[in-house]
């Protein structure tokens, strides 16, 4: 993960649509902190919907794999 998609919480408040549309663009997550913790992930729609998919596809393979 590239340091740039790191930002703080304060940067989000100050510019959540540019950052939203960061996200979008570069199909990156950008990881935000607090405190210099990270608390959250911000996504685009896309690149989620995609994983979610793809995790729900492997977790049915696992189970047809158990059933057997």
């Amino acid at each position: 993960m590239k340091l740039a998609n790191i930002v703080p919480v304060t940067e989000l408040r100050r510019d959540a649509s540019a950052l939203v549309e960061r996200a979008t663009e570069q199909r990156s997550p950008i990881v935000i902190t607090r405190r210099g913790r990270a608390v959250a992930v911000l996504r685009d729609v896309a690149s989620f919907t995609q994983e979610q998919r793809e995790f729900a596809r492997l977790k049915r393979m696992a189970l047809r794999r158990k059933a057997r």
